[in-house]
C-alpha cells in the first residue's frame, strides 16, 4: 500500500498531528527494513548457493589432485638428491638396481642382498636395522621419513601391512640390473628415465619384486594412479640429470612400443 494513503488516512480517522505523523513514518519504514525474507525468496538464494557449489567442486577437485601430484613430484625430487649423493660417493656410478654379483646370485637367493632403494636411503635420513636380509625390510626395522617413497595418488592397498609401501620403481632396463651406468656414460641425463610412479599390491620399500619401472606395469597399475590428465596417461618422472617431470606415457617411448620401450628408458637420445 502507498505511504502516503496511510498517512492520509490516519490523518482523517486520528486527526493526527504532524509529530505523529513523522513518528508513523519512521515506524512503517523499520517495519518494512526489518521485513522476512519469502519463501520464494529463500528457495532463489539456495538455488544459486547450490549452482556456485556445482561449479567449484569440479575446480576444487583438480586444486586436490595439484597438490597430491606435487607431492609425488616432490618426493621424487628427493629421491634425485639421493642418487646424486651416492653417485659422487661412487665416483660417478650410479646405483644399480640390485646390488648383487651376478645374475646367479640374484637367483640363488630370490632376492639381492641391497635393492636401489636401499643404497640411497642413508642420504635421505633413512636408518636400515639389516639392509642385507634379502627380501622386504618390516616397519619396526626403518627410522626415518618413508613418506618420500609413497606418492599420495598411489590408492593400491598392499597385500600386507607389515612392510612400508613404495610408489616408484628403478628403470632398470636403462640404467642397469647389478651394474649401473657410469654417469659420464649416458649422452643426454636430461633425456634417460631413473625413477617414475608404479602402484602394485606388492611394491614396498626395499623388495625386489615389482621395483623396477617400465612402461607395461605403469599400464597395469594405470587404475591405481588417479593421476592429472589421466586419459593422457600421465606419470611423474626422475629423469639422470635429477630433474622431475609430469609427462604422457607415449611421450616417453620414442621409436619404441610399451613392450619394447625406447626413447626416454634407454641411454640413446637418438631412439
Amino acid at each position: 500500500m502507498d505511504r502516503t494513503l496511510i498517512v492520509q488516512g490516519y490523518m482523517k480517522v486520528h486527526s493526527l498531528k504532524l509529530s505523529t505523523i513523522k513518528k508513523l513514518c519512521v515506524e512503517i519504514n523499520m517495519y518494512k527494513d526489518k521485513r522476512n525474507f519469502t519463501l520464494i525468496e529463500l528457495l532463489v538464494v539456495m538455488a544459486i548457493l547450490a549452482l556456485l557449489a556445482s561449479l567449484l567442486m569440479p575446480s576444487l577437485k583438480t586444486a586436490r589432485e595439484k597438490a597430491k601430484s606435487a607431492v609425488c613430484l616432490s618426493n621424487q625430487k628427493q629421491i634425485g638428491v639421493g642418487f646424486a649423493h651416492f653417485t659422487t660417493d661412487k665416483s660417478g656410478k650410479m646405483p644399480a638396481w640390485a646390488e648383487a654379483n651376478n645374475e646367479a646370485t640374484f637367483v640363488a637367493y630370490g632376492n639381492p642382498s641391497i635393492m636401489w632403494d636401499e643404497n640411497i636411503a642413508p642420504y635421505l635420513s633413512i636408518e636400515i636395522q639389516n639392509p642385507e636380509r634379502g627380501s622386504a625390510i618390516p616397519k619396526n626395522e626403518i627410522t626415518g621419513n618413508l613418506n618420500i617413497f609413497s606418492c599420495p595418488v598411489d590408492e593400491v592397498t598392499r597385500t600386507s601391512d607389515d612392510y612400508h609401501p613404495s610408489s616408484y620403481g628403478y628403470n632398470r632396463s636403462g640404467l642397469g640390473f647389478f651394474d649401473s651406468l657410469h654417469i659420464g656414460a649416458i649422452d643426454s641425463p636430461s633425456k634417460l628415465i631413473t625413477t617414475g610412479d608404479i602402484a602394485i599390491d606388492t611394491r614396498y620399500f626395499g623388495y625386489a619384486t615389482n621395483s623396477e619401472v617400465r612402461p607395461t606395469k605403469q599400464r597395469l597399475t594405470y587404475l591405481g594412479m588417479h593421476l592429472l590428465n589421466n586419459a593422457k596417461e600421465k606419470y611423474n618422472y626422475l629423469f639422470a640429470d635429477g630433474h622431475v617431470q609430469n609427462i604422457s606415457l607415449h611421450s616417453t617411448l620414442g621409436q619404441g612400443t610399451i613392450n619394447s620401450p625406447q626413447g626416454l628408458w634407454t641411454a640413446n637420445p637418438n631412439d
